[in-house]
């Protein structure tokens, strides 16, 4: 039987080496990104920009900004070109939701926690946001240390599809991890369980066996 695959693209992964994988394997790292500063302003449109985003009359200190590379086949030349070309996009029609919806995803796949927040929230503020990009978002909340958001963010996106599968996977990582409501996660979990029981989860494991190792 094929098995569906919940957890393969990245993009709403960290990163954890084998040794710690072997070491705890199911772990609140799963759910969120591990991210790298590097000061990079100087090469983004960072004054600018910051005007614009919410709450923010000017640039972090020293003009740096937060920028991992999760995909080592781009350089960082690529992704630097990639963001400054959609962060001036919003500066030329900072009322286009959707200029602010791709901004956002970019930041989200280069792991810039704070700045994808913000162009969510600017996009939201802006029009409603779909399924997809509010299970980002949530994501985004969650590895900011903002538990309570990203509940509110995935229970949103779960309102709009109830077969979001991402979302709530990652909910159920909220309550467990964050909010300490262990029952709530495994209620949560179950559904998907129900739903998906063969969905690959994490390093080969299925939905049902990554749930048995984590109770156990």
């Amino acid at each position: 039987m094929k098995k569906n695959v919940l957890l393969s693209d990245d993009e709403l992964l960290g990163t954890a080496t084998e040794d710690t994988k072997k070491e705890n394997p199911i772990r609140r790292g799963t759910f969120y990104f591990a991210l790298i500063s590097t000061a990079l302003g100087f090469l983004y449109l960072g004054y600018a920009l910051a005007t614009l985003l919410p709450g923010g009359n000017s640039p972090s200190p020293g003009g740096s900004v937060q920028v991992a590379n999760p995909n080592p086949t781009r350089n960082i030349q690529e992704i630097v070109f990639e963001i400054s070309r959609l962060e001036q996009a919003v500066l030329n029609n900072p009322k286009n939701p959707e200029a602010w919806l791709e901004l956002g995803r970019a930041y989200f796949d280069d792991r810039q926690t704070q700045n994808g927040i913000k162009a969510y929230e600017t996009a939201r503020s802006l029009a409603p946001l779909g399924s997809d990009s509010l299970t980002r978002l949530g994501v985004l909340y969650g590895n900011a240390h903002q538990p309570e958001k990203a509940e509110q963010a995935l229970q949103e996106a779960l309102a709009l599809d109830p077969e979001n599968t991402r979302a709530m996977f990652y909910l159920g990582g909220v309550y467990y991890y964050d909010l300490g409501d262990k029952a709530r996660a495994r209620e949560i979990w179950g559904r998907l369980l129900e739903k998906q029981p063969n969905m690959i989860v994490e390093d080969g494991l299925t939905m049902q066996e990554w749930i048995k190792r984590l109770t156990d």
